[in-house]
């Protein structure tokens, strides 16, 4: 989950203090090897928009992107804001590749 949490640039503080939890608790559950109450693991899920079904099984709805979501977990807080900020002004749009090379 911590990973997960990283990914998507979410702070610990922020969730704590959206969830009423204090940050030592919402680390704490974050931990690998943790075994937090599945309440409170659901509510974590919900507020920062993780998969609950990727937290308890390690599977994605959709595994395409399992190996960017591993890279991005390596990336800084500021390397993630930059990607953030650079995605937000050119999205990424699912769809086919364009072929650019029409020789």
């Amino acid at each position: 989950m911590r990973a997960e949490l990283a990914a998507r640039g979410v702070k610990i503080t922020l969730l704590s203090e959206q969830l009423g939890y204090s940050r030592d608790y919402i680390g704490r559950m974050t931990k690998k090897g943790s075994n937090p109450g599945i309440t409170d693991v659901m509510k974590v899920c919900k507020s920062a928009e993780i998969s609950f079904v990727y937290v308890f099984t390690g599977k994605r709805e959709d595994p395409t992107f399992d190996g960017v979501f591993n890279e991005m977990s390596k990336l800084t807080p500021e390397e993630l804001t930059a990607l953030k900020n650079h995605l937000k002004a050119d999205p990424l749009v699912r769809g086919p590749i364009a072929d650019t090379d029409k020789t």
